[in-house]
């Protein structure tokens, strides 16, 4: 029978700070009774299970969070994992919301072995789970049909972007931006608490390097360790994204800190106007993604990915594909953009709201995007 372990639940953001989540973790094989285990966990902390379970057909891994205010749990996510389609390995399920932000760790041991597959990761909606209260953000959205496989209605229907074949699944890195990485100048607009960063922004640059300069990309799903050639190269490109004089540090923190929502989806218009071009001379452009704000999580909690093309099927919509870092291997990752008009008191605004979507995954609120110059140099240079 496989066998699942699930290792650790690391939580990323909690509603308040200074306040603990009281956590519920079920797991259910096939229909058994389930078994829960609670812990409470603050933001930044991991919560160790090294729990083991067998299953015939499937197992099911819930994550529930005890409400302050109702004393009942609420549900924060889930995710299945079925015999038919595991292969052994070691795998992530992340769960964001509007009140938190955690992932599990968990691997598989199958015997006999299988032929691999993807594991496949379904994530429920309030039709699919009446027990799932509206907080939970994960959907089972995805690419619509048309646009991953090129049939249905092309009328109106504009496609676009770097056409020598920019594709995550070849041109990106196996292994996850998985990193801890130090930013040690210190920088009087960055508060004290920001100290760790991804290479987010050196992955999607070194990317973009090898495949302008038509090289290899250096085959290997692990990640490279502090000291190696390559985390060298990655840190390197990394502090190069932030801009001359940390430029564009410094937009992160402005979209970050100083603007509301509203101003931040008005500029992502702006900016969409010129990523277009770029997109349209078949020119890889690098962008800087804003998830949220001072009030919501912090600087760190932003990003950086690889925009390669989109698709616009109306006026009104736009597909942005993208290469995030953080989901290696996937070509199926992209930002979705709605035109939209707002009137205030004293004018309208035209504002483009945006999401990311994980195709069975999460679908992610982006508060707003913004150009972020490649550069691209050689990998030997």
């Amino acid at each position: 029978m496989p066998l699942l372990t699930v290792h650790k639940i690391i939580c990323f953001r909690t509603n308040d700070l200074d306040h603990a989540d009281e956590l519920r973790c079920r797991i259910i094989a096939d229909d058994a009774m389930p078994r829960e285990f609670k812990h409470t966990i603050l933001a930044g902390q991991q919560w160790n299970l090294n729990t083991d379970v067998l299953f015939a057909s499937f197992v099911r891994i819930q994550l529930w969070e005890d409400s302050a205010a109702t004393g009942q749990p609420f549900y924060a996510g889930q995710t299945d994992v079925a015999a038919a389609v595991c292969a052994n390995g070691s795998f992530e399920a992340e769960f964001l919301h509007q009140n938190g932000w955690y992932r599990i760790y968990y691997s598989l041991d199958i015997q006999p072995p299988v032929t691999e597959r993807n594991i496949q990761h379904p994530v429920y909606t309030t039709n699919d789970n009446p027990a799932m209260l509206p907080e939970m953000q994960t959907t089972n959205r995805g690419l619509p049909q048309d646009m991953a496989t090129g049939s249905g209605d092309q009328t109106g229907r504009v496609a676009s972007g770097a056409g020598k074949g920019f594709l995550p699944s070849i041109h990106g890195f196996a292994f996850p931006n998985y990193f801890t990485f130090q930013l040690n100048t210190r920088l009087s607009f960055i508060p004290r608490f920001s100290s760790t960063y991804g290479l987010c922004g050196g992955m999607v640059k070194a990317a973009a390097d090898y495949y302008e300069h038509q090289l290899p990309l250096p085959h290997t799903n692990i990640i490279p360790q502090p000291g190696s050639s390559l985390y060298r190269y990655l840190v390197k490109r990394q502090m190069q994204s932030f801009g001359p004089t940390f430029a564009y540090l410094t937009r992160f923190f402005k979209w970050w800190m100083l603007y509301s929502t509203l101003k931040t989806q008005q500029l992502t218009l702006h900016e969409w106007e010129k990523i277009k071009i770029a997109l349209d001379n078949q020119i890889l452009v690098q962008l800087g993604v804003v998830y949220v704000d001072h009030h919501q999580g912090s600087l760190w909690e932003n990003h950086q990915v690889l925009a390669y093309a989109y698709e616009q099927p109306n006026p009104g919509l736009i597909y942005l594909k993208i290469y995030d870092p953080n989901f290696p291997k996937r070509d199926d990752v992209f930002i979705k953009g709605e035109f939209n008009n707002v009137q205030t008191d004293k004018k309208s605004i035209s504002r483009l709201i945006c999401e990311q979507h994980i195709p069975g995954w999460v679908v992610k609120p982006v508060r707003g995007f913004f150009e972020m110059p490649v550069k691209s140099k050689h990998p030997k240079g």
